[in-house]
């Protein structure tokens, strides 16, 4: 149920970053600045009290994968259809099953492979269509965000005794540091700002159901069935 639920915010990411005319860097820079602030409002209200979890060089990893990870699902949708972005993100279960076999060992269940399997035909008649026409590099954008998205989530279920959530403000953080030094985030217009803010607390929803989801089932499940975005 939580990974269904999450399935809703991020279908309406792509959508509400379609309508935001400002550059990529700007975007980023902003998604930073309120990610950050809303996802450690999120980590204070929800951490049980005691001392506070080691966040280390395995934390600033998984962040620095989060980063490549929103700047490549970004720059796709910026670059090719929504719906390609979103039926090729379908084929992270079998992206997430290879890692998480490779790093932890994870049995991946016939089902899994059988909905990997489907996610491949699809994305290969999409890329295939594509070959020639000007969005063949947003759907090559898309495949690497695909591939990062599954490490990430595998690499969620390893890094035991790091705080998930606060590696993403640690993410947004370093979105907003690359977009300062390479773009200007303060020429963005009010109509903008106001649908990156809807936009930032729609995929922090997003994110915390899934993230929660994942600490109850693989992460090749959860991929499998966050595959139903395209849909949403």
């Amino acid at each position: 149920m939580l990974v269904l639920a999450s399935t809703v915010p991020f279908a309406l990411s792509g959508v509400f970053t379609k309508l935001i005319g400002a550059d990529l860097w700007t975007v980023l820079g902003w998604r930073g600045v309120i990610g950050s602030v809303l996802t450690f409002a999120y980590v204070e209200l929800t951490r049980p009290k005691g001392p506070r979890a080691s966040f280390g060089w395995r934390g600033w990893l998984l962040a620095s994968v989060g980063t490549c990870a929103s700047i490549a699902f970004l720059g796709s949708f910026r670059l090719t259809y929504v719906a390609n972005v979103a039926l090729i993100y379908a084929m992270t279960p079998f992206a997430a099953a290879a890692f998480g076999w490779v790093l932890l060992r994870e049995r991946v269940g016939r089902d899994v492979i059988a909905a990997a399997l489907v996610s491949c035909v699809g994305v290969g008649v999409i890329v295939w269509g594509g070959l020639g026409a000007p969005n063949i590099r947003g759907d090559a954008v898309a495949v690497v965000m695909m591939l990062l998205a599954g490490l990430y989530l595998v690499m969620i279920r390893a890094v035991t005794g790091t705080p998930v959530v606060l590696a993403g403000v640690a993410s947004s953080l370093q979105l907003l540091v690359i977009s300062f030094a390479v773009a200007d985030p303060f020429a963005i217009s009010a109509r903008d700002l106001a649908l990156l803010l809807f936009c930032s607390a729609n995929t922090l929803v997003g994110y915390g159901a899934f993230a929660s989801a994942l600490h109850h089932w693989e992460a090749s499940r959860v991929s499998a069935v966050l595959a139903l975005t395209p849909i949403a």
